[in-house]
């Protein structure tokens, strides 16, 4: 018996009587019902999700790491663009000084 998709379960438990919601999972009576109506086994559930395990400590001080080795870049290239930035607005500031000063003759 290949495994029936839970539209053909429910299809079948609509037609047969069961009270079944569109989504979600299956109800195990459900599948053991349409089991026993097509001469097979219980039509196994979704396996649960696995656990996530926790990082070892070797895992978490590379990350760490990383991290800081990011934040390095980072801090550099927000200090470069800084730099660049008051570099760009004292220039502006000059040339309105001079425009001004030349107005005020």
């Amino acid at each position: 018996m290949t495994t029936p998709t839970t539209a053909e379960i429910r299809t079948w438990a609509n037609a047969n009587g069961h009270s079944i919601s569109s989504r979600g999972a299956v109800p195990a009576a459900v599948r053991a019902a349409y089991a026993e109506a097509h001469g097979g086994a219980t039509p196994a559930a979704k396996a649960p999700a696995k656990k996530a395990t926790a990082p070892t400590a070797a895992a978490l001080h590379a990350r760490i790491e990383a991290l800081e080795k990011l934040v390095g870049e980072l801090t550099a290239t927000v200090e470069a663009h800084a730099t660049s930035l008051a570099s760009t607005v004292t220039e502006k500031v000059k040339k309105e000084k001079k425009k001004l000063g030349r107005k005020k003759k």
